[in-house]
C-alpha cells in the first residue's frame, strides 16, 4: 500500500472528478476508534475546537482505501478565567476502502475517496458526538450540521474558494450523469466496532 497525501483546491478536486467520472462501491466499511473523556466539570460557556485527520492508501488499481478521523474538543472560552481548559475531548475514526469499476487515475480516485471518506464518516460521528456528550451531562456546542459537498471538501483539507463551491453545488446546471458517483451496494445492518477509552 501506498500513502498519498496530495495538495491542491477543491476546484482542482471537482475538476478531476468531473473529468474522469469515476464510479465506486464500498468493499469494507467499519468503524477504528471511538473515544471520549470528561476532563473537568463544566464552567461556563463553551465553544468547540475541531481536527480532521485523514490517511490514504491503494491496493492495486481497483481498490483504495481511506482512514478518515475527527477530534473535537469543548473548551472554556477565551474570556472566562479557565480559558481555553479542555471541558472534554472526542475522538471517531471510521476506515472505508473503495472498490473501483473501470478505469480512474490514482488521483481521482484518492480525490474521490478524501471527500467520499468525509461525508460517509460524518453521520457516525455526528451519532457518537450526541450521544457521547449527553452521557458526560454536556450539552452539545451547537448542532452539528449536514455536510454540503464543498465543506467536505474543506474538512479533508483542501482550498474552497467560490467558484468550486458552485461547481460542487447540487443546484449546478450538471447534468448526474456528469458527475463521480457511488453505486448503492447493500450496506452491512452495523459496522464492526473497535473500541478505545471509555465513552
Amino acid at each position: 500500500m501506498t500513502e498519498s497525501q496530495p495538495k491542491a483546491s477543491f476546484e482542482d478536486v471537482v475538476e478531476v472528478l468531473t473529468s474522469e467520472k469515476p464510479q465506486a462501491v464500498i468493499a469494507d466499511f467499519r468503524v477504528l476508534l471511538t473515544h471520549s473523556e470528561l476532563k473537568s466539570m463544566k464552567e461556563g460557556a463553551s465553544e468547540p475546537a475541531f481536527q480532521t485527520l485523514q490517511s490514504i492508501g491503494h491496493d492495486g488499481d481497483q481498490v483504495t482505501w481511506v482512514r478518515t478521523e475527527f477530534r473535537m474538543w469543548s473548551k472554556v472560552q477565551p474570556n472566562s478565567e479557565k480559558a481555553n481548559a479542555e471541558i472534554a475531548t472526542f475522538c471517531f475514526a471510521l476506515g472505508i476502502a473503495y472498490a473501483f469499476e473501470g478505469t480512474a487515475s490514482e488521483l481521482a480516485r484518492t480525490y474521490f475517496a478524501k471527500i467520499n471518506g468525509v461525508t460517509h464518516s460524518w453521520p457516525y460521528f455526528r451519532t457518537f458526538m450526541h450521544a457521547a456528550s449527553t452521557q458526560m451531562g454536556l450539552s452539545v456546542p451547537g448542532v452539528l450540521p449536514l455536510l454540503p459537498p464543498e465543506q467536505a471538501g474543506r474538512l479533508a483539507g483542501y482550498e474552497v474558494t467560490p467558484e468550486a463551491s458552485a461547481k460542487a453545488s447540487p443546484s449546478s446546471s450538471k447534468s448526474e450523469a456528469d458527475s463521480p458517483r457511488l453505486k448503492r451496494r447493500r450496506a452491512p445492518s452495523r459496522p464492526a466496532t473497535r473500541r478505545s477509552g471509555r465513552g
